[in-house]
């Protein structure tokens, strides 16, 4: 054995320096000049050798393109060879930055210094300026580019746009085409945001030349029309490839990322930071190991290879469950999955490994139907970057990639992706892929009712148990949509979203019909056949009944109400005064004065969101434009800038999108015109409309009935300003009252719409208005409000003989009975030592006699069956139907349902446990004790409206009264009345804010006045439920009861009196909680029931009468009921 002297290995050494050859780093995330980086990714290091350096961090710069710094936290892992940088904040969308590596100590000497420049992906959506920083559309990069990434004949060809496309614009073999020598190449065409995917049904011929056409038809979400030219290019052969099967190792953690290696990593707020998804599988691959691909070696994993996943509990927050998880987590290639293998960037040692690209089109799908509607979804374009080896014939690679993803529907979370996975080139027996042999089966929602109702814009989301092949789709074959009212096909695109089947028709449906979808021998991706399904649904009826204008349900930011007298920069003066947005215009009352109401809080907007409204009704697109939806900068009262923007019209919603985000510190204020009637051009012009003409009804509520807007009317202009906040994380929720039995939104109970008895659509957004003659009890002027009875439960209210009295003055008695069981007067209620009386147990719901009160006595204590009225000239109210020959209340439930339209605003901030909720609020009476002592996912609700339906409150008039309506011979008197019925009109329930502006910082963080609202696990299903308190104010604006003086009965003679009530800005605070839940087709779903009654007592000022009426009615607790669902986000 020969051996080297210990000089000359020595010197030797100190020419490789330090025996490691030349130090230096040996991978990047990001790679060196990587483009559509994203924001969120943390940013990882890899060196050749382990890392002595005691601050490696000061080491390391990372800045933007105006030279600032941005901040991070370093950890080393994956044996102190490699660093990963956790940013504080997410890095700007569309933006340029620097990386600088300096000289680090390392085992094996100093690595050298490196500098990485590389740029951010835009945002998925928000401000334009975020989500593209081109005018013009057209390609920024081809994947790959035919020059450094050589494009061979298995290529799949990606697209990478300036803007995001308008999938509804690309017509494959029309304005978007990949011809070949033969003509028109059969292929499949992907599409998500600015990313396109054309992946060949088969392989190209290698040698002859393709033209990629593209044609200005081609529009993105913009309205830009394509520009630029056609792509030529001849693809390479990759005949001579050889088979790799890859398998995910088992190994304990990534040397890349120091977290557990073939995982997603979830970034959710939503789900918390524990849910990590492991998979396992072997992927076939194949590689081009050629002397032609020194420098660039292809590979390629074909479309449907399957990598399986594990389940996950699906938590709110993190913490609160539920009640599902998301079943084996399945990622599927549905495309050819293009890569390479490259030289090292940063070493030229012969041990330095490759640098591995990897560009992938995955489908993401789970075991379980909710988990699928929380996760399942497309991810096109993933970019995987990492190290790969080849030694002794295997191939071992480490890669890592992070792509957006959609979580429960409502967030725009993160994953991280990293696998680690080794092979043996051309290994005679190598592991066997995962192979599909389950045939696709459709997931139904058993559970919840609200699932098969739909609405008319809506798109029909059918979810599978795993992604198909959209190539086996032929629309009009075997996918067909079907109107089952009339009895005919119709036309619709679709598209996939995971394992989701999006359908879309041409034409919005017919509210009121019944339509099917029908799916026959669809294919998933490995050729399995589908059983033929057929899923039945209905979009929820539209009567036409008498037409109401639109009204706003909700605006965001802000109060869907004229206000008046805002003092945004506190111009009037005032010692004192507090900037605030005004009150809500609800006119003047009879003493002349305004009835200010709550004075509002001025709202806020962060920088990152855009403004959402609300209506009523579905929207006319053309009527919302920048006349009648302007949106202004506010520089003072009399200095404003315009505000460019996108107005998108959905339905019912519209959003306006800033092309910049809003300025933080700015004033900002928007205007949604209005004019109080409609002529010829008026919309569009001068008011925003409805698809039928009729004017936005920005104020519905006032004082005078005089003022109130007939129904078809407009109104004055809402004008609403905002500050512009720094940006936010939390996640906001827009849900809708769906299904309500009001869908034509008119406020009334129209022929032909269901009924809560036979439908269960109806018994959806309700609340029941009933008669209280409980509330009668505690009437007493003299007495305060729960002190009418004494401990013992004797009346303390008396006559001067000392006998007990109700409310009108009338002996109280006990009920008794004849013998042919008709009402007699009884006895009074106490003896005459004022004692109660025993011995009366009769029950019996008919208590009074000769309109006077009686009493039950049970067990000593008197139960008085009241009336719901008192005064000079009621006797009892009832609502929906009137009263018997005998005047007892006749029962009509159905008649009593008010039926509700509301649009509710969430914010979803994140779970906060028992110790944080009471270091935020301290012994605050108003949060449940569940929550206080469970911890639970703080949601904010906005303050917006909710409007009712009206019923009918009939009343039963004081016999002297009624007997006087006869001629004078026979015994009649002036002072005959009647009470016709009366409709209330329309309710509105306008939602408080939790804070009094004039208390000074008592609208300030973190609430701002927001309502708390609380998701917190249903012990007793292991579920999620929503607790929150709306403090209220009602108001009945239509409400004009009338009493009609009929001197001796004789019509002729009849007048009118005037009549007033005090239904305006009532008071009062409903406690709700219900289940929270996921559909199946993604929607979320909040079901709540009322914990109280609605107390609501009405006072009656009639002219000629001395005596101030009361009728007493409820809303009684368990029967209000709100259905709130969001809009599916795979539309």
């Amino acid at each position: 054995m020969n051996f080297i002297p210990s000089s000359i290995l020595v010197a030797l050494c100190f020419f490789l320096i330090s025996c490691g050859g030349s130090q230096s780093l040996e991978f990047s995330y990001p790679h060196s000049s990587q483009t559509e980086f994203s924001t969120n990714a943390p940013i990882l290091l890899r060196f050749t050798s382990a890392i002595t350096d005691l601050s490696p961090e000061s080491k390391i710069s990372l800045r933007d393109a105006w030279g600032n710094s941005v901040e991070y936290t370093v950890l080393k892992v994956a044996d102190s060879r490699g660093l990963k940088l956790t940013l504080d904040k997410p890095l700007d969308p569309l933006s340029e930055y620097i990386l600088k590596v300096g000289e680090i100590a390392l085992e094996n000497g100093l690595s050298k210094l490196e500098t990485i420049a590389f740029s951010t992906r835009g945002l998925t959506s928000g401000p334009r300026n975020q989500v593209t920083d081109e005018t013009v559309f057209t390609v920024r990069r081809l994947i790959p580019n035919g020059e450094g990434l050589p494009i061979l004949d298995f290529s799949t060809l990606r697209l990478q746009f300036t803007q995001p496309i308008d999938p509804s614009s690309v017509k494959y073999g029309d304005n978007f085409s990949l011809v070949g020598p033969t003509g028109l190449v059969a292929a499949q065409l992907l599409i998500s945001g600015a990313y396109l995917t054309l992946d060949p049904e088969v392989d190209l011929s290698p040698g002859v030349e393709y033209s990629l056409n593209l044609a200005s038809s081609m529009k993105s979400i913009y309205g830009e029309p394509y520009t630029g030219t056609s792509i030529t290019f001849s693809p390479q052969s990759s005949v001579n490839h050889s088979n790799v099967a890859l398998e995910l190792v088992d190994s304990a953690v990534s040397e890349l990322t120091g977290d557990p290696s073939n995982v997603m990593l979830l970034d959710s707020l939503l789900l918390g930071d524990n849910s990590n998804i492991h998979f396992a599988g072997v992927l076939a691959t194949e590689l081009v190991d050629t002397p032609d691909f020194t420098s660039a070696m292809p590979l390629r994993i074909k479309k449907g290879a399957l990598i399986n996943g594990s389940s996950i509990d699906l938590l709110m927050g993190g913490k609160v469950p539920l009640g599902f998880s998301s079943g084996a987590t399945d990622l599927r290639f549905i495309s050819d999955a293009t890569g390479f293998l490259l030289k090292n960037s940063y070493s030229n040692s012969i041990t330095a490994p490759r640098e591995m690209i990897l560009f992938a089109d995955i489908a993401v799908s789970t075991g379980d139907a909710k988990g699928n509607a929380a996760l399942s979804q497309n991810l096109l374009h993933v970019e995987f970057v990492g190290t790969a080896f080849i030694s002794n014939g295997r191939l071992t690679a480490d890669i890592v990639g992070m792509t957006p993803m959609r979580i429960l529907g409502a967030e725009e979370g993160n994953g991280l992706l990293s696998f680690n996975m080794s092979g043996t080139i051309n290994e005679e027996d190598p592991p066997l892929p995962t192979v599909d042999t389950t045939s696709p089966s459709v997931y139904f929602d058993i559970e919840n009712e609200a699932s098969d109702y739909y609405q008319v814009n809506d798109s029909i989301i059918t979810t599978y148990s795993e992604p198909l092949d959209t190539a086996s789709i032929v629309p009009g074959d075997n996918l067909r949509l079907v109107d089952l009212t009339e009895g005919v096909f119709l036309p619709f695109s679709f598209h996939q979203q995971g394992s989701m089947l999006v359908i879309k028709p041409e034409s919005p449906f017919v509210a009121g019909r019944y339509y099917a979808s029908m799916l026959d021998n669809l294919k998933d991706m490995t050729g399995n056949f589908g059983i033929g399904t057929k899923k039945n649904f209905k979009v929820s009826g539209f009567v036409e009944g008498d037409p109401h204008s639109p009204v706003i349900l909700s605006a965001y930011p802000g109060y869907p109400c004229v206000l008046k007298e805002p003092n945004i920069f506190l111009s009037n003066g005032e010692v004192g005064a507090v900037r605030n947005a005004g009150f809500c215009d609800v006119g003047v009352g009879s003493d002349g004065n305004a009835d200010k109401g709550d004075t509002l809080p001025i709202p806020r907007l962060p920088a990152n969101r855009p403004i959402r409204v609300t209506f009523s009704q579905d929207m006319a697109e053309n009527s919302i434009n920048s006349n009648t939806f302007s949106v202004e900068q506010v520089v003072n009262d009399a200095l404003n800038f315009p505000v460019a923007g996108q107005l998108k019209v959905a339905g019912a919603s519209v959003i306006f999108v800033p092309n910049q985000p809003w300025e933080v510190g700015s004033v900002y204020r928007y205007t949604l015109k209005s004019t109080p009637t409609v002529t010829a051009n008026d919309c569009g012009a001068v008011s925003i409309c409805d698809l039928r003409g009729l004017p936005i009804q920005t104020k519905m509520l006032d004082r005078d009935l005089a003022f109130v807007p007939a129904p078809t009317d407009g109104g004055v202009d809402l004008i609403t300003y905002f500050d512009a906040v720094e940006p936010t994380v939390s996640i906001m929720q827009s849900l809708d009252a769906f299904p309500t039995a009001d869908m034509n939104a008119n406020f009334k109970h129209d022929m032909g719409e269901p009924i809560p008895s036979s439908s269960v659509e109806a018994s959806m957004n309700v609340a029941r208005l009933v008669r209280n003659p409980a509330g009668n009890l505690f009437y007493d002027n003299s007495v305060p409000p729960n002190d009418v009875f004494s401990e013992n439960g004797i009346p303390k209210r008396r006559d001067l003989d000392g006998d007990p009295i109700d409310q009108n003055g009338e002996k109280i008695r006990t009920f008794k009975q004849d013998s042919s069981g008709n009402p007699i007067e009884g006895d009074l209620l106490l003896n005459a030592e004022g004692e109660l009386i025993d011995g009366f147990p009769i029950i019996d719901r008919r208590s009074r006699f000769n309109g006077k009160l009686a009493a039950l006595v049970v067990g000593g204590y008197p139960v008085v069956d009241a009336s719901s009225a008192s005064g000079e000239l009621f006797t009892d109210v009832n609502v929906g139907c009137g009263f018997d020959e005998g005047e007892v209340p006749l029962d009509c439930p159905d008649k009593t349902y008010l039926h509700l339209n509301s649009s509710l605003n969430t914010d979803i901030v994140g779970y906060l446990t028992a110790n944080e909720i009471r270091d935020r609020y301290g012994d605050d009476s108003s949060i449940p004790d569940e929550v206080k002592i469970q911890g639970a996912v703080l949601a904010y609700i906005y303050p917006g409206q909710i409007f009712s339906s009206s019923v009918t409150v009939y009343s039963a008039v004081k016999l002297k009264f009624t007997a006087a309506c006869v001629p004078p011979e026979e015994g009649g008197a002036p002072v005959c009345f009647k009470v016709p019925p009366v409709d209330t009109g329309p309710l509105v329930m306008r939602i408080r804010y939790e804070c009094d502006v004039d208390i000074e910082n008592d609208c300030m963080a973190p609430d701002y006045g927001r309502v708390k609202g609380w998701i917190v696990e249903d012990k007793s299903t292991g579920m999620s439920k929503f607790i929150t308190r709306l403090n209220l104010l009602l108001d009945a604006p239509a409400f004009d009861p009338i009493v009609e003086q009929i001197p001796f009965g004789f019509e002729e003679f009849k007048k009118s009196l005037v009549t007033t009530h005090n239904l305006y800005s009532r008071e009062l605070s409903l406690d709700l909680s219900g289940k929270l839940d996921v559909l199946t087709d993604g929607r979320m779903y909040v079901q709540l029931t009322s914990n109280n009654p609605l107390v609501i007592d009405i006072k009656l000022n009639i002219e000629n009468l001395f005596e101030t009426e009361h009728v007493y009615l409820t809303m009684p607790a368990g029967d209000i009921n709100l259905n709130l669902i969001s809009t599916p986000f795979k539309q």
